[in-house]
């Protein structure tokens, strides 16, 4: 949230905070809880089989093939933070997911001279908190479906407070256009063909700050993801996802990564709504069960994200 105005007490007061690394209401709804896909630029609507892309396709996780546990964390802006955490198991065909986010927007001072009680005082910004739960399945032979549940909590200056339940929807078309090959023989390019997915989030909700209110942005859209080994040790996957809001239309993201023998993955992606601050970089590493990924973001000119993912398969 940049801007809020209130009354505090009989005294009208009026606090006008402008935070360079605060967020407005309701975005953490939108977060990419995932390190691989915001080093990809966001592009993941059609990426399954990652817990990480749950966050813009519920359908996504239906491809995991077992259970898996994340960590996250993201440096944000200037002294804010983002922690995550999720856990994704299959359970009677399809699969089921849980993560708790939490958004630490900092601390700033109040400036209010006629009311001594406030003025000078320290408070943290701005603190919110996002429950998820998530399930997705195979519906047909090749289309599968996901939903999830988001309850959303957020408190500015430790005083206003407001939350809402919301929802989202998706759905994976795993076409077998431009496939080729069979993945069960090892040593021979291979494609399963270009997934096509589509997502409507935060399907209803609305946030009331005291008496400030303000409706959660929906969002629209689809994407595609094209995966294909070349040789036996290396890999491409290419995305592209189209996402459209009322308030800036509709934005196209890119992403892509090479895979060498399932070990090391360099990413990279570019949202094209935020120029040359839409670039984004980041590599991971995985052996046996464990997977480190990284992914850098140069949000402003001001600050650059660093994002951290560990992951376990149990």
């Amino acid at each position: 949230m940049r801007r809020f105005f209130s009354t505090c007490g009989a005294l009208p007061l009026l606090y006008i905070i402008l935070l360079p690394g605060s967020l407005e209401a309701g975005s953490i709804l939108n977060y990419p809880a995932g390190v691989r896909q915001a080093a990809m630029g966001g592009a993941a609507a059609a990426l399954s089989g990652d817990s990480g892309s749950a966050a813009f396709n519920p359908a996504t996780a239906a491809g995991i093939p077992g259970t898996r546990v994340s960590l996250m964390y993201d440096s944000s802006y200037l002294d804010t933070s983002v922690y995550y955490a999720s856990v994704f198991t299959p359970v009677l065909g399809g699969v089921i997911g849980a993560g708790i986010l939490w958004y630490d927007g900092g601390t700033l001072r109040i400036n209010a001279p006629d009311d001594p009680g406030m003025h000078g005082k320290r408070v943290r910004a701005q603190s919110d908190y996002l429950g998820t739960l998530t399930a997705s399945g195979r519906i047909t032979g090749r289309i599968d479906a996901g939903v999830s549940i988001k309850y959303y909590s957020s408190t500015l200056i430790e005083e206003y407070s407001a939350d809402t339940l919301t929802a989202d929807a998706g759905l994976i078309w795993h076409t077998p256009l431009f496939s080729f090959g069979a993945e069960t023989i090892p040593g021979r390019p291979y494609s399963p063909g270009v997934a096509l997915g589509g997502s409507v989030r935060n399907i209803a909700g609305e946030l009331k700050y005291d008496r400030v209110s303000e409706e959660i942005e929906i969002l629209s859209g689809g994407g595609i993801c094209y995966a294909v080994r070349v040789t036996p040790e290396d890999e491409g996957v290419f995305t592209a996802d189209l996402v459209y809001t009322e308030r800036n239309g509709a934005v196209p993201y890119f992403g892509a990564e090479y895979a060498h023998r399932g070990m090391l993955f360099l990413r990279a992606g570019y949202r094209t709504s935020e120029g040359l601050d839409g670039f984004s970089l980041g590599f991971g590493l995985t052996y046996e069960n464990f997977a480190l990924d990284y992914a850098l973001m140069p949000d402003s000119t001001i600050s650059r994200r660093h994002l951290f993912l560990i992951g376990v398969g149990l």
